[in-house]
């Protein structure tokens, strides 16, 4: 049965060819459709992780709450945050930490060597210089990171883009320190971060605390402590509840500290993904039924062509149920076929969109969509997807080939022939 299913792909070789296309397609299609939404949800969840909020951040008692206005009133002090640090190496040597204060300010700016002068709001990051828990390198650092003591400060390069300001020019800083007081100084542009990350881009100035910890009176003293570990975004995110849990107990163990991890501080971006995946979730439906419905039309046609066939072999006495046997193993070796060409063009067209990505920026411009990306958006490849995805195609053309025959083959064989 299986050898004349087989020899039957070459007999009709342009029917073969024209479903394995139609097949070979939608399944491309698929494949290039769930790696770019895989892909924007993970890049996001990157940069949101290695930007933004870390794996974890530890707060003092409801920080979290008023975080959005970056409160300046609560406070780690520097005892109590060096009792955490040491307790976290002693139980987790993978975990990485650093101390930050995070206050909201004003980066003035001034002409001559500016093109003009003004200011614009932005978002002050006092940091250790030499920090290891946000993901700074030289490729995504045009200049120095921070230096201990010194004036120089990094920005984003959407800050930097909107200042007209370069490597070397002056800003002056107004920001609150500790309960709230003001307090303005110059810096010097050492370095512009471009992260990807359009929040942090467009609004992220990065201070050494050694050099503010005087001017914001912090004395030592943090409003947030973050944490990562992990080599891979991956790995963090699969290890987050465990670690997470020991970051948890031992913080509650010496203060009156919260802690939260990167989904409870990205609450605004999860929700969009839910609602994200609902609606790619419509797509990929309306896709396959687009898919289903190509693929069951082809074998319809394939089959309707071949009724004078199926007579010949129900004169010669074989049974209906080894007639429907033969197209359903025939219309499985199409989908087989025709499914993994679609994969391997899925993947060729994926594989380039994930390391050089797609650039949307001609058609988004500044629009900010919510997501923790650029205008250039990587697709991922998800094995998993393109499994499931294959499995559909076959499961189609052999339920597609069955119900086709199985019509086709009803009745007796005189009335089959007038059919012809």
């Amino acid at each position: 049965m299986f050898k004349m299913a087989f020899r039957s792909l070459f007999r009709y070789g342009k029917r073969t060819a024209i479903t394995v296309f139609a097949i070979s397609i939608g399944v491309a299609l698929a494949i290039f459709t769930k790696g770019v939404l895989i892909g924007v949800d993970l890049d996001s969840t990157r940069n949101l992780i290695k930007y933004e909020t870390g794996g974890a951040k530890v707060f003092p008692k409801g920080y979290f709450e008023d975080m959005k206005y970056f409160p300046v009133d609560k406070f780690i002090e520097r005892e109590e945050k060096e009792e955490i640090f040491k307790k976290i190496s002693e139980l987790d040597k993978d975990i990485k930490f650093t101390g930050e204060f995070i206050s909201s300010g004003e980066v003035m700016f001034y002409e001559d060597p500016f093109p003009a002068s003004g200011s614009v709001k932005a978002i002050i990051h006092t940091l250790p210089y030499n920090q290891e828990v946000y993901e700074i390198n030289k490729d995504n650092l045009e200049g120095s990171w921070l230096e201990k003591n010194s004036d120089e400060v990094v920005i984003g390069s959407k800050l930097a883009d909107d200042m007209k300001a370069k490597i070397g020019y002056y800003l002056t800083i107004q920001s609150r320190g500790r309960d709230g007081f003001l307090q303005a100084f110059d810096v010097k542009i050492g370095g512009i971060l471009n992260t990807g990350n359009p929040v942090i881009d467009a609004s992220a100035v990065y201070v050494d605390m050694d050099f503010t910890d005087s001017l914001f009176e912090l004395n030592g003293g943090v409003n947030s402590i973050v944490f990562n570990w992990g080599n891979d975004i991956v790995q963090t995110i699969n290890q987050t509840t465990d670690k997470v849990s020991i970051i948890r107990a031992i913080a509650s163990s010496l203060g009156d500290f919260e802690t939260y991890d990167w989904e409870d501080l990205s609450s605004d971006l999860i929700a969009l993904q839910k609602t994200k995946d609902a609606s790619s979730g419509i797509l990929l439906f309306f896709l396959f039924i687009i898919a289903t419905v190509g693929i069951t039309n082809t074998m319809l046609m394939a089959v309707s062509e071949r009724k004078n066939e199926i007579a010949m072999l129900r004169a010669l006495g074989y049974k209906g149920s080894y007639i429907k046997s033969l197209f359903a193993i025939e219309g499985g070796l199409i989908g087989a076929i025709g499914a993994i060409c679609g994969a391997i063009l899925g993947l060729l067209i994926v594989w380039p969109c994930k390391v050089y990505g797609i650039d949307f920026s001609s058609l988004m411009g500044d629009m900010d969509i919510g997501y923790r990306i650029n205008a250039i958006m990587y697709a991922a490849i998800d094995m998993k997807s393109i499994i499931l995805i294959v499995l559909f195609a076959f499961g189609v053309s052999v339920l597609s080939a069955w119900i086709a025959v199985r019509h086709s083959s009803k009745g007796e064989i005189s009335e089959i022939m007038r059919r012809i």
